[in-house]
């Protein structure tokens, strides 16, 4: 049972400057045999659901283009660390982590990554018990 789900954008745009005035999102969603072949639902009630269709529309409008905006900073975000700072502290982690290493003569010529098919066929993954796959949530 996967949704059927159907998305329209419809963009005014102002005819003198080119640019967009509003914008107007809808997404129609509409699921269908619900519950139908589930016996172990919690609501008896949701057997009866056949079908459920949902409609949402998000508008957007734009204004004064080019304008000065004033930003106060919060008084949290003071000490905030910038972009940059966050992506070296996030490399950094997976500098001492091998499974991240690559050498590079793990690349062929093209640059691509070389990978040995007889040795990725002796990985196969351990089969899993029924009790290991259920979920106690």
């Amino acid at each position: 049972m996967s949704p059927d789900q159907e998305m329209t954008v419809t963009m005014w745009v102002d005819c003198e400057t080119d640019l967009p005035v509003k914008t107007e999102l809808t997404t129609e969603t509409f699921m269908e045999d619900l519950g139908a072949y589930d016996d172990g639902n919690a609501s008896e009630d949701m057997n009866t659901i056949e079908s459920i269709e949902t409609t949402a529309t998000e508008t957007t409008y734009f204004e004064a283009y080019n304008e000065p905006v004033d930003i106060e900073l919060p008084e949290d975000a003071e000490d905030a660390q910038t972009l940059e700072e966050q992506l070296e502290d996030f490399e950094a982690e997976f500098d001492d982590d091998e499974a991240f290493d690559v050498d590079e003569d793990e690349f062929d010529e093209d640059g691509e990554f070389d990978v040995d098919e007889d040795e990725l066929a002796d990985h196969d993954a351990d089969e899993l018990d029924e009790d290991d796959t259920n979920d106690d949530c």
